[in-house]
């Protein structure tokens, strides 16, 4: 019997490892298209016009949190059901129950910051397809097929470059058009993906039990507003660099942040995307110490890519920085501590991620806001009282003391809290 479940035990850890790799395929391709499109556009857009297309991207990425970002938490959460014929339900009426409340804060933003009517169609079109794509991707996450996964965040990493590149001739490139071809790019590769998957997910299911959408709303909307306060950080960065300096220190910084987010999250993230479901599913099966056990082995390894990161740092620095300085050439030598803040930042953030699992697994989802409050506290008092006096480091470190605060926080929930599981 113990052999059977040492086999068993074997098993499992191979079909992890192979979703590891699948979706490590699926973060670093469009990473290195990432780097690419970075690449050519900053170029192309110039440091102010890329800044300017950060800054509304940041907004459209806060405003799609805030809407959907309770139904893909909650489709992770409780969404791995199938119907009798292994159909994957969908709770399409969750996701118009999203769009519809998307209209009424689009149109509040839109006021708020003055928005001309083309630019509220384009933020209707690129927080509707994004969202859109978030949805799909989170149903195939929840049933644990990384695969899926991989082609559709595929298909939409060329798309976005590549659409761009083919119309270049056709329009004059500036942050607004660059931002309709990401969303057309999020669009498209939704629409593919559900075509090619249709009779996976055959019927549509319409649930008519009320205690269903009562379960996803109070387990998902603490998440969606940890996500919207954690995008929010991105937007209070940007917004706080615009506000002190200019559109130009915000288009190197925004390109700094997201090269080295890029180049360094597929190293944790490909990690986490497969772990996290199946943590779920586990606990969901009432089988809460495996789930701890796998917890605890990935916060492990991330620990390990910490230092490794940490050792890069300290003794490549400068090769690292010479590295990306190709890529984004309008870097000059003050922005290299900058770096390595910022990769020490989206490290702590994806350990955050594990830490915080329990958290969420418990359903006390309330405790995450808590948490997260003070990373806002942090970067709103770093960002006013240090960006004027000492310029863009001060932002660099905001982050890392904000990060930083998330983790320890989570870290102390989680060792407390699983020793009355194990």
């Amino acid at each position: 019997m113990s052999f059977l479940n040492f086999s068993l035990n074997i098993k499992k850890k191979k079909i992890i490892i192979f979703d590891i790799l699948i979706y490590a395929f699926s973060k670093i391709i469009p990473a290195l298209i990432g780097l690419i499109f970075l690449t050519f556009f900053i170029r192309m857009l110039g440091a102010v016009e890329f800044g300017r297309y950060s800054y509304l991207l940041s907004q459209f990425n806060l405003i799609t949190a805030i809407c959907f970002g309770w139904l893909n938490q909650s489709q992770i959460r409780y969404g791995n059901i199938e119907n009798a014929n292994q159909k994957k339900i969908i709770y399409e009426q969750y996701f118009i129950l999203s769009v519809f409340i998307s209209f009424p804060i689009i149109l509040a933003f839109s006021f708020i910051k003055n928005f001309p009517s083309s630019n509220l169609i384009l933020a209707f079109f690129v927080i509707f397809s994004i969202g859109l794509f978030s949805f799909l991707k989170s149903i195939f996450q929840s049933v644990l097929m990384p695969k899926k996964v991989f082609f559709l965040t595929i298909v939409q990493s060329i798309l976005a470059i590549g659409l761009p590149v083919i119309f270049i001739n056709f329009y004059v490139l500036d942050a607004n058009n660059l931002l309709f071809f990401v969303g057309v790019s999020f669009s498209i590769s939704t629409i593919i993906s559900y075509l090619i998957n249709r009779n996976y997910f055959g019927i549509v299911y319409r649930s008519k039990e009320k205690s269903d959408l009562k379960k996803w709303l109070s387990f998902g909307i603490p998440i969606s507003i940890w996500g919207s306060i954690g995008l929010l950080l991105i937007f209070l960065d940007r917004y706080f660099i615009i506000r002190y300096l200019d559109f130009n220190s915000l288009g190197i910084y925004s390109s700094l942040n997201e090269l080295t987010t890029k180049a360094f999250s597929f190293l944790i993230l490909p990690l986490t995307l497969a772990i996290h479901p199946r943590i779920t599913k586990l606990w969901n099966d009432d089988k809460k110490k495996e789930a701890l056990i796998l917890i605890n082995i990935s916060i492990i390894l991330i620990f390990i890519i910490v230092l490794l990161a940490l050792f890069i740092l300290v003794f490549y620095k400068e090769s690292v920085f010479s590295l990306i300085k190709i890529i984004i050439p309008v870097l000059t030598k003050d922005y290299i501590d900058v770096m390595s803040i910022l990769i020490l930042t989206g490290v702590l953030w994806q350990l955050s991620l594990l830490a915080h699992k329990i958290i969420e697994l418990k359903e006390n989802t309330y405790m995450m806001i808590i948490f997260i409050s003070f990373s806002v506290l942090i970067n709103v008092i770093g960002n006013i009282y240090f960006l004027p006096k000492f310029g863009i480091i001060a932002t660099a470190y905001t982050s890392l003391c904000s990060a930083s605060s998330y983790c320890f926080f989570c870290l102390i929930y989680y060792l407390y809290h699983k020793r009355f599981i194990l």
